[in-house]
């Protein structure tokens, strides 16, 4: 997931396809949680197409404000499939596949992306970089 001041865009990779947002929207929730939601089309790797067809569906997900909740939410497609989705864990750094992603050591618990509650600065934990 990226955020810029312009524009918001959901990237899944799996090993087997990769799924682009064609349209999302963050919303705050009346119980101070944030829901993200998103429309996508999953494009499988050529090599498994014949098992798994080009489609596309709909995601949401809930981001609570404490620090180390995990995002979770649900998917369904227009292959009338559905399911859960839940992530535990986040990155900094983007990736370009699932491949980079599941060799990255990158990951870390969730964090919320917006702490409105928050009045006074908290220190920021640091990792070191080797050159």
């Amino acid at each position: 997931m990226r955020q810029s001041a312009s524009s918001l865009t959901v990237t899944l990779f799996t090993d087997e396809s990769s799924s682009n947002s064609k349209g999302a929207r963050l919303t705050k929730l009346p119980d101070d949680r944030w829901s993200l939601s998103w429309l996508y089309e999953n494009v499988p790797r050529l090599s498994v197409r014949d098992s798994s067809d080009r489609h596309c569906g709909a995601a949401e997900v809930f981001i609570g404000e404490n620090r180390g909740e995990e995002m979770s939410g649900e998917y369904f497609t227009d292959r009338l499939t559905q399911g859960e989705l839940h992530f535990t864990e986040w990155s900094p750094r983007f990736f370009g596949n699932a491949k980079s992603a599941i060799a990255s050591s990158d990951f870390e618990p969730p964090q919320p992306f917006i702490d409105t509650k928050r009045r006074s600065p908290q220190p920021e934990s640091r990792r070191a970089i080797s050159p």
